[in-house]
């Protein structure tokens, strides 16, 4: 049945909608009538949100009362949705290139120190 360490499954799937929806954390406590520090508790499982809170976050976030209690592989779809966002595709292609290049930047640092 329900446990409380599904406290912290309900904000992570909160954090990821949000995400998904790239809305800022103090945007979403704005619109939800909380404070920023409130919605990190929740999105952290810290403390536990009520139902109107979570009515909320289901219409702001376009999603339904149920989304939140969606089994795992059912966040996993979200984490892969926002992962392949075109945004998302940018920014780790940048970043793997980056790290590509940092590497290179080693690799020939640490030859030119054997060479010496």
């Amino acid at each position: 049945m329900y446990n409380e360490g599904q406290i912290k499954e309900i904000g992570k799937k909160i954090k990821i909608l949000r995400a998904v929806h790239q809305i800022r954390q103090q945007e979403l406590a704005r619109k939800l009538g909380i404070s920023q520090t409130h919605l990190s508790n929740i999105e952290h499982g810290r403390v536990t949100v009520g139902l109107v809170i979570l009515l909320r976050l289901a219409n702001i976030l376009h999603c339904t009362f149920n989304d939140f209690f969606t089994l795992e592989d059912e966040s996993q779809k979200m984490l892969d949705y926002w992962d392949s966002s075109p945004g998302m595709r940018e920014l780790k292609q940048f970043l793997d290139s980056r790290e590509l290049a940092e590497r290179e930047e080693r690799k020939a640092v640490i030859k030119g120190e054997a060479d010496c």
